[in-house]
């Protein structure tokens, strides 16, 4: 079975991030200020999803392809307060984007990066990509005690190494491109106007 997501119509401005979903500042053009339902069978008024980047139950975007398939997500990684555990810190705001890309390539993207430090050196993430059992771009930047040496949006070849010698990270990616797959399969947008 195939369910709809319900969408309106979206004024979307501000930025694109780079890794394939689109984040922006959404504001709701509709005159109804309902909260959407996932599971809701048909969009409000007709409208059609595919082709846009919908707000769902107030936080999550979708990003669905002209065909209505949903081909990224992005939702709040933290809130106003930000989060630090041991090695890894997140900015307050940061969200988290799930994509798949040409040949079902995962990519998943944080805006701000996120920092992980586990001693001297560290490293900002802002994207990493996945397919067919590795990592093939990891777009972020290493440091020390938190100085960047480069720009946390461009390749990495040390990060991505890093990335693909750890086994237990490589089998997470695997698990969620899997069921990232899965998701676009079983769930797409209304199509009709």
């Amino acid at each position: 079975l195939r369910s709809t997501i319900p969408c309106h119509t979206l004024e979307a401005r501000d930025y694109t991030y780079d890794a394939g979903l689109t984040l922006m500042t959404i504001s709701d053009t509709n005159s109804q200020s309902q909260a959407l339902d996932l599971c809701m069978p048909i969009a409000p008024n007709n409208v059609t999803c595919a082709g846009k980047t919908t707000l769902v139950n107030g936080n999550i975007r979708i990003q669905a392809n002209s065909q209505g398939v949903i081909t990224a997500v992005g939702i709040p990684l933290t809130g106003s307060t930000g989060y630090a555990s041991g090695p890894l810190s997140i900015s307050p705001g940061t969200m988290i984007g799930i994509g798949l890309g040409n040949g079902g390539a995962l990519t998943v993207s944080v805006y701000p990066p996120i920092y992980y430090q586990p001693g001297l050196f560290g490293a900002y993430i802002s994207s990493a990509t996945f397919n067919n059992g590795s990592f093939t771009e990891v777009d972020g930047t290493t440091a020390i005690l938190g100085i960047p040496f480069s720009s946390a949006q461009t390749s990495s070849s040390y990060l991505l190494n890093k990335f693909n010698s750890n086994s237990s990270l490589t089998n997470i990616a695997g698990d969620v491109q899997s069921a990232a797959q899965l998701a676009q399969q079983l769930v797409g947008c209304s199509v009709t106007k």
